[in-house]
């Protein structure tokens, strides 16, 4: 089985397809080296940040802990923090282009159709 691939889009355009910020679900490090996750490893900002280190493995629950707080965006995987980021772009509606702070949509992603990829207990809170 190829390596699982995935994300969790938030802050998204309705209608547009994985248009928002993403968080990463990709389970890979260097060299079993869990203190040099891949780009973009799991709890990454997609082309934004990178994730500290790599907490979670393929194959077994986990859990992600996204925080978006105005300019302000974080996750944690199993309660270890491994973002924490600020976006200082010029506000923009497309959250891949600036800054979005407005609500949007929540898509959930596998990669692509050799990917496997399952979320379960999603809670949402203000």
């Amino acid at each position: 089985m190829r390596n699982r691939n995935g994300g969790v889009f938030v802050r998204s355009i309705a209608g547009d397809f994985m248009n928002g910020y993403e968080f990463q679900v990709y389970n890979r490090c260097h060299d079993g080296d869990v203190n040099r996750p891949v780009f973009w490893a799991t709890g990454a900002i997609d082309d934004r940040q990178n994730a500290r280190r790599l907490v979670s493995r393929d194959n077994e629950w986990f859990r992600m802990t996204i925080v978006a707080n105005g300019p302000h965006l974080a996750s944690w995987v199993n309660g270890v923090q491994v973002t924490d980021w600020i976006d200082d772009r010029k506000p923009n509606v497309n959250p891949r282009n600036g800054l979005r702070v407005e609500p949007g949509v929540i898509q959930l992603q596998a990669h692509d159709p050799a990917t496997e990829v399952e979320f379960r207990r999603i809670v949402i809170q203000k």
